[in-house]
């Protein structure tokens, strides 16, 4: 009795020892593939900053390629010291940063960052936009961006055409101040679409529900604390989507669709790699998510549990930037040395990336020559003159053809990107309980003689968030009319285009917007609120 008594402390406190020390055990002994392939090299390593959302394996399969190209080429290899976050955190921390240092007449100097790879057009082109600053009691903007040292014939080589379904492959803008805006501001890189990863196993098994196909389909009330979302505030790719939602469906639908699957949603989560994930580990059953995630997911795990579809006609291609930032490090030291900045490591790493060898990273398996050494990236190259048979044979996806089926969105469609994030928390993400609970209401009382009622007040919106439509338009008619065309499409398109000028317009003021989501938060509350009185007959 007195050994057992003995025994079980002992076998806790070894137990305790091991959990304590594994994570060190393994970070000291778990081999690590790209450590033991990195180039070798009698010459110390050069160091390149560069701030980027892209995950692990990207990271690693950049790094690694990159400096095995230097080396090659009689240059030391390279150590990448990669700052990693969400895009719009990454985004907003750079601009109050170069605000800061506008403030001291020191933008020149940088912010101890390269570049910033990888994340949406809206960010990158916030940041060409520049930073602003009080200087001496006036608003001055401090550049943000440099411009590519590119000529017309790297530009040749790299992009067959400008754009792909009207969304751009690349960005000029006017960065030296010489009023022409023929400065390349930022280069697309690779091509990204946004669609729905589902497990199979949860639907079929647990909800008994066919897969979905469309962005309706997450608003299905058998989905109720199944879904996976992102937080736009923090996720520029979830707002992508978002806002390709409200392009394609139109305001009214886009919203109606849009609430229906935050009401089902299980949280937003503050990165965009979190529902592929969760869905994977059938936390969830379906989730909003960029489509690397989800074929990676599909990819990686086991069998065929996981699903990934792009929306027919309800998705977006748009490019993946890399953009230079000012005052850094490499280009600074570049322009020391008198060397002109189409020498400095930061742009060799840009024209990498976009080399062909660069562009085949993102879509040749794993171990096949010039693809990466441990996981498949799944991502799609933006150079076209890489989608050849020869090539295709050694993708991990090789049938996805995005040149073939982009579509633009209607013409004189505006982007109600800048209106999602508000909307969206005053709408969801800060009244999500009050919103489960009137969703429950109105799902769970489908013979409720005041459903019609119920459902009217869970669509409706503040009136400064109503379009005005013109005579002979509707609203519910607007998906329609923006999928067909026809007479009546430039009159919808003209009446989103007022909607959000004028909300724009009222924002130049920003205690104005602060004002709008509080307002907006408590109308949306007190609806949720009433309809979950209603269910109980009151």
């Amino acid at each position: 009795m007195a050994m057992r008594n003995l025994t079980t402390p002992i076998i806790v406190v070894a137990a305790l020892v091991v959990v304590i020390a594994a994570p060190f055990l393994v970070r000291v002994f778990k081999p690590d593939a790209q450590a033991d392939a990195m180039p070798k090299s009698d010459k110390p390593a050069d160091r390149l900053v560069i701030l980027t959302p892209h995950n692990e394996a990207i990271r690693n399969a950049f790094a690694l390629a990159f400096s095995r190209h230097r080396v090659e080429a009689g240059h030391p290899p390279v150590e990448i010291d990669w700052r990693v976050g969400g895009t719009s955190d990454l985004r907003r921390t750079l601009l109050d940063q170069f605000s800061a240092k506008g403030r001291d007449g020191a933008a020149d100097d940088g912010v101890g960052v390269d570049v910033f790879f990888g994340g949406g057009p809206y960010d990158h082109n916030k940041l060409v936009g520049g930073a602003r600053a009080e200087v001496d009691g006036k608003t001055v903007k401090v550049r943000v961006v440099e411009p590519m040292p590119v000529d017309k014939a790297f530009m040749a080589d790299a992009y067959e055409q400008s754009e792909i379904g009207g969304e751009p492959l690349y960005v000029t803008a006017d960065l030296d101040g010489d009023g022409e805006a023929n400065d390349v501001a930022w280069l697309g890189t690779a091509l990204s679409s946004f669609g729905i990863v589902y497990n199979r196993d949860v639907l079929r098994d647990v909800l008994r529900m066919p897969e979905p196909t469309t962005w309706s389909d997450l608003g299905d009330p058998k989905l109720r604390g199944w879904v996976a979302l992102a937080d736009p505030g923090h996720s520029s790719s979830v707002t992508v989507t978002f806002d390709t939602i409200l392009r394609r469906k139109g305001w009214d639908g886009g919203w109606a669709a849009l609430r229906r699957a935050f009401a089902n949603a299980r949280y937003f989560a503050a990165t965009s790699s979190k529902p592929p994930v969760d869905v994977a580990d059938g936390q969830a059953a379906a989730g909003m998510c960029i489509a690397f995630y989800g074929r990676f997911q599909a990819g990686h795990v086991p069998g065929d549990r996981i699903g990934y579809v792009d929306p027919p006609f309800m998705t977006s291609i748009t490019a993946d930037p890399v953009t230079l930032l000012r005052g850094g490090p490499s280009l600074m030291q570049t322009r020391e040395n008198g060397r002109p900045d189409s020498d400095a490591l930061s742009f060799a790493f840009v024209r990498f990336v976009l080399s062909k060898d660069g562009q085949r990273l993102w879509q040749r398996k794993v171990g096949t020559p010039g693809g990466p050494t441990r996981f498949a990236l799944r991502r799609v190259p933006i150079r076209k003159d890489i989608y050849t048979d020869e090539e295709r044979e050694h993708w991990t996806d090789p049938t996805i053809d995005p040149y073939g089926i982009a579509r633009p969105v209607a013409k004189g469609m505006p982007s109600f990107f800048s209106l999602i994030e508000p909307v969206t928390h005053a709408m969801a993400v800060d009244n999500h309980e009050q919103l489960q609970a009137a969703w429950d209401a109105i799902c769970d009382h489908p013979e409720h003689p005041r459903r019609a009622e119920m459902l009217a007040l869970f669509d409706a919106m503040p009136s400064d968030l109503r379009v005005d439509w013109p005579a002979g338009v509707k609203g519910e008619d607007a998906e329609s009319i923006i999928r067909e065309g026809g007479p009546q499409l430039e009159a919808v398109t003209g009446a989103l285009a007022s909607h959000v000028a004028a909300i724009a317009k009222r924002w130049e003021d920003s205690d104005t917007k602060l004002r709008d989501r509080q307002r907006w938060t408590a109308y949306f509350r007190n609806n949720y609120r009433a309809i979950v009185e209603m269910a109980r007959g009151r």
